[in-house]
């Protein structure tokens, strides 16, 4: 029942976002170089997040679920189509993000946690996404030190973004599909400050993400050196994570920044703690 009422607030909440009056991408001509940009952006918004420190859920056992949405500003993409389409004004909106959150803690500081958006179809885009993480807080199990934890996590996500590129400047009418693999490895170290019912952790983490990102169209968006309907790129790079959560009872409401391959993105999270 948490899970059905969860995707349906994301509609609501992408449904209130695509409202604006932003334009999509409207590509063509689309360079190598220009691909990896593409690629770096749309796999880098949909890479994994829980917006969680170090701490475990629990000193044995811990049970979170909730709602994560945000979004990363995509000033390359916005770049590409004014380049592609001289002389046509273009506000690119900031591409979304938004899953299901389901995470557990074991004994030992292992833990564990899953991202699912399925697929969402609001106006002229299709959304959908999978994310897996391992977490060990390392001061649970082996380290003992005071007022920090630290943990590592290893993570992994598959998303595909489809829509329809109307007719703009040089760009053709097209559907344009993006699927991307992410996977990433982080270190994080937090503090945990608990006053009674109310409580705040703090976090900030750095990794390393590799994308894994295929574009494609049911014409050609391509320069002659990109053969076919569809190419495919692999970006990677350094990931930094700063947030917070404050915790009241059980309820969770999480704040982060993130800086992917140079990409800043930001994201929300509200959630129930067991």
């Amino acid at each position: 029942m948490l899970c059905i009422r969860a995707h349906f607030t994301l509609i609501f909440i992408f449904s209130m976002a695509l409202s604006a009056q932003a334009a999509l991408p409207s590509f063509n001509n689309i360079s190598a170089t220009q691909l990896e940009t593409i690629v770096e952006e749309f796999g880098s918004a949909n890479s994994h997040t829980s917006v969680s420190g170090a701490n475990s859920l629990g000193t044995i056992f811990g049970i979170e679920a909730g709602i994560i949405v945000g979004a990363l500003k995509s000033d390359g993409i916005e770049e590409i189509v004014k380049a592609v389409n001289p002389g046509q004004e273009f506000d690119i909106i900031p591409l979304p993000h938004a899953a299901v959150l389901l995470a557990a803690s074991m004994p030992l500081g292992f833990g564990a946690e899953m991202t699912i958006l399925p697929d969402v179809d609001l106006q002229d885009i299709s959304l959908e996404r999978t994310g897996f993480a391992g977490k060990l807080t390392l001061t649970d199990a082996f380290l003992k030190i005071p007022l920090i934890d630290i943990a590592v996590k290893a993570h992994y996500t598959t998303s595909k973004l489809s829509y329809s590129q109307p007719a703009a400047g040089a760009s053709p009418a097209a559907d344009i599909s993006f699927d991307a693999k992410t996977m990433g490895l982080d270190v994080i170290v937090g503090h945990s400050l608990n006053l009674l019912i109310i409580g705040v952790d703090t976090y900030a983490s750095v990794g390393y993400v590799n994308i894994d990102g295929t574009l494609a169209s049911t014409v050609s968006i391509f320069d002659a050196t990109i053969p076919g309907l569809s190419a495919e790129k692999k970006q990677s790079g350094l990931d930094f994570k700063l947030g917070a959560n404050l915790k009241l009872l059980i309820f969770k409401l999480g704040v982060e920044y993130e800086s992917l391959v140079g990409n800043p993105r930001y994201s929300a999270k509200l959630s129930v703690k067991f």
